[in-house]
């Protein structure tokens, strides 16, 4: 609790009071506040914590991203944003990133240092304390001269003060290093792009890490590389699996995060020297040399060692012994006889490895009936295998890939690399010179065209995929459920709508067919006929021909607790529900934080209804796109005009003119927003994507096809 302590300070006002004891006639008493615990205010407009965000929310990202790039908790991240917009009287997180303090004049910088001769005369004896406010005055003024030249040429970024720690002048970074070491700062100050090295980087399915020279992990790609995890205070090593990831601390504790349905997160303790996680599961070398694995299929013991290396595979794991002999082994597939050694490190994939030899040549050997290309010849410092293809870096620095797939014919980006890592359909390198770079079988960001010389006769966008009917009645889709491509059923289906893993599809009979994993039973559809079906995370839900909604699946946000009434129309989002009633009002129905809203539907009568991620969009019958709830993106701020439908994504929207044009708003991070010309019939928006249907009949998208490929700004 703050206390308020009476000084002398507190007497005296007014210029007649000071140096003189108070009279109650003349001078009034006025309290000074002081802070007898805590950390004192900061004196600037904003904190140094904030400003460590604020470098951040510059690079672009999510909260989450910006959490784990700094790492503390999203809810901080958010905190920090909403304070800074208050105080800078700012109105979205767009305006708050384009914000800039006016530049301080030197000379008011350093007025502090110039005491003044006048004051310093009070003091008694005036005539010295003149003379020498005077020549201390002198002194500063050729102090300010020199600054003042060096600081008229430099137009870099503000200076800002770190708590405890040096400013850094404009010739610097313009952020302050902390004096501390990496080991015990977790967040270790802002970073300016491209100025921090990459030590490694690793990726699996669908995410990506990189470790900084700075023991801190950077993240990209599917979402749980953004899920909060508790942060030690630096790392050695990271490695991404299919749906998770697991890093070793600088005290030799792994942490994991992400997928942990067959436990593959859940790592044991103690102290290891490395960590590799594959598809379910994840294996870890202690300090005394012994494997420990966990997850999926890991009930067996590990060979006996020691080891010097580990590397967990699709279903197969492989390590390196201390005298060089390569091992591999799985509860569930035959032993292979594997060449000889001696080996420096392995590298195990789907059903697939390769070892480096001592020597710096490649030794590869497969399980089953899949033959694989031979690994090229020469000298090589490092060697990755992927799911079904595998890329080294030879002593050169150049990366050379090989496989019997389209993944190991991929263009691999010129230039000499430090280290190479394989993915499922992508591939990431450290440059030599600290940056990271990744491509992969499938465009980054972009405009791209996902079905070349197909016509379409309508079109289906989600969150993370796309169905369209061919002008010939086919029904095409492209995206993925969980881990596995869309595959639809045999029977035929003239609507297909799909979660994230699970999948329902609408008969020409009217019947609701559902796949995918039944988890929170949602792929237990109703009977009955049915007019249309959408599907959320974890749940489904469908329009009845009597125009009733009924709704199955997970019910933890209340998205399945359908109103009662008949609609014309319903949309589906990722938590929750909106509908057009017969009366032409909306109604939204699901969502447990009512401090985003997106449920709150506003009056009027309208068309149609599309819900989203954290927000809801609707056009109204005059051509008005109106949308409410979490506006962080800027996803709510739907440009003035006349419109003909109206599409909410996960945190951006995108609408239809009545001129057929497409306009887009909200989160730009992957380009989602960047709509190509042209005159459209129908538009969706995605995740990170955002799909048109030309009046030519061709489906056109832009933003990011795979992630992956897109790397965050300051790890290039």
């Amino acid at each position: 609790m703050r206390q308020r302590t009476l000084t002398r300070e507190g007497w005296g006002g007014d210029e007649q009071c000071r140096g003189r004891k108070p009279t109650r006639s003349v001078c009034q008493y006025r309290p000074v506040e002081r802070d007898r615990g805590g950390r004192p205010r900061y004196p600037g407009i904003i904190t140094p914590a904030e400003q460590r965000v604020l470098e951040e929310l510059r690079k672009g990202g999510t909260n989450a991203e910006i959490a784990i790039r700094l790492g503390i908790g999203p809810e901080t991240v958010k905190t920090h944003i909403a304070n800074m917009l208050e105080k800078l009287d700012l109105a979205d997180r767009h305006a708050l990133a384009a914000w800039r303090p006016e530049k301080e004049p030197v000379w008011k910088r350093l007025r502090s240092l110039l005491p003044s001769p006048l004051a310093l005369a009070s003091l008694g004896r005036p005539l010295v304390w003149v003379a020498g406010g005077l020549a201390a005055a002198a002194g500063v003024v050729v102090v300010v001269f020199v600054l003042r030249a060096l600081d008229d040429g430099s137009e870099g970024a503000p200076v800002v003060a770190t708590e405890g720690a040096p400013v850094a002048t404009p010739a610097s970074t313009g952020t302050a290093e902390s004096p501390t070491s990496p080991a015990a700062t977790p967040t270790g100050g802002a970073t300016t792009t491209g100025s921090v090295g990459v030590v490694m980087v690793s990726t699996g399915s669908g995410a990506a890490c990189a470790l900084q020279e700075t023991g801190h992990i950077v993240c990209w790609g599917s979402d749980f590389a953004h899920e909060e995890r508790p942060l030690q205070a630096a790392y050695r090593s990271v490695s991404v699996g299919w749906q998770h990831a697991c890093a070793l601390s600088e005290t030799g504790e792994i942490t994991c995060w992400g997928g942990s349905a067959s436990g593959q997160s859940f790592a044991p303790p103690g102290r290891f020297s490395s960590v590799s996680a594959g598809r379910f599961h994840t294996c870890g070398l202690r300090e005394t040399g012994e494997v420990d694995c966990w997850g999926y299929g890991q009930d067996d013991v590990p060979p006996a060692g020691p080891f010097r290396s580990i590397s967990a595979g699709a279903y197969r794991n492989c390590a390196v012994r201390e005298e060089g002999e390569a091992v591999c082994w799985s509860p569930e597939y035959p032993a292979v006889d594997l060449p000889p050694g001696p080996f420096r490190s392995v590298s195990a994939g789907l059903d697939y490895a390769c070892g480096l030899r001592d020597s710096g040549e490649l030794a590869c050997w497969h399980w089953g009936d899949n033959e694989h290309d031979r690994p090229p010849a020469g000298r090589f410092r490092s060697v990755s295998v992927g799911e079904t293809y595998a890329c080294a870096v030879r002593d050169s620095g150049e990366v050379a890939c090989w496989g019997n797939s389209e993944e190991a014919r991929m263009e691999v980006p010129p230039g000499r690399f430090r280290s190479v890592e394989s993915g499922e359909r992508h591939a990431c390198g450290v440059r030599e010179e600290g940056g990271v770079v990744c491509w992969g079988d499938r465009p980054g960001t972009g405009t791209w065209g996902p079905w070349s010389g197909e016509s379409f006769a309508s079109l289906r966008v989600g969150f993370t995929y796309m169905c369209g009917v061919t002008q010939a009645g086919s029904l095409l889709c492209l995206g993925y459920v969980g881990e596995d491509p869309l595959e639809l059923p045999s029977e035929d289906l003239h609507a297909v709508a799909v979660g994230t893993e699970h999948a329902c599809g609408l008969s020409e009979a009217g019947k609701i067919r559902c796949w995918g994993s039944n988890e929170h039973g949602r792929t237990d559809a109703p009977a009955g006929d049915f007019r249309s079906v959408g599907v959320g995370t974890r749940h489904g839900c469908g329009m009845r021909d009597t125009g009733e909604v009924a709704c199955w699946g997970s019910n933890a946000h209340g998205q399945t607790d359908a109103p009662v009434g008949n609609f014309r129309s319903i949309s589906v989002g990722v938590t929750h529900n909106c509908g057009v009633l017969v009366t032409g009002g909306v109604t939204c129905w699901g969502w447990a934080e009512p401090e985003r809203h997106p449920t709150d539907a506003p009056d009027g009568n309208f068309l149609a209804v599309s819900a989203g991620g954290e927000h809801s969009c609707a056009l109204r019958e005059s051509g008005e796109v109106v949308c409410w709830g979490s506006n962080e993106y800027g996803q709510l701020d739907a440009p003035p005009g006349t419109y003909r439908a109206v599409a909410a994504g996960v945190t951006h929207s995108c609408a239809l003119l009545d001129s057929g044009e497409v306009v887009c708003w909200g989160d730009n991070l992957w380009g989602q927003v960047e709509a190509p010309p042209g005159t459209y019939r129908t538009v969706g928006a995605g995740w990170l994507f955002s799909c048109a249907l030309s009046d030519s009949g061709e489906v056109v998208c832009w933003g990011s096809r795979d992630p992956i490929t897109v790397v965050p700004d300051h790890l290039r």
